[in-house]
């Protein structure tokens, strides 16, 4: 199985999380949280990097990855996004 379709697969699973996933009160990942995430996803993943792929109580996406000797991370969360802050 290639990189990309590890990553649609674990987008995939993380699209099904239900209420209380996390053993508390998390909601699910919004829709628009994951399209985010699968874009962001397949860019890393055609340039090259070894991406994980967590999700977080607060309803985002966290993927990690490493750039030379530094750890990135890019928390999706489309819930904090308008037009103000597209540039």
């Amino acid at each position: 199985m290639t990189k990309e379709c590890r990553t649609c697969q674990r987008l995939d699973e993380l699209a099904k999380l239900s209420c209380g996933w996390d053993g508390y009160t998390a909601n699910g990942i919004s829709p628009e949280t994951i399209m985010a995430a699968r874009e962001v996803a397949h860019a890393l993943t055609i340039a090259g990097k070894c991406i994980s792929i967590v999700p977080t109580s607060a309803e985002t996406i966290a993927i990690e990855w490493i750039e030379g000797d530094v750890e990135c991370l890019a928390d999706i969360d489309t819930t904090k996004v308008d037009d103000a802050d597209i540039s």
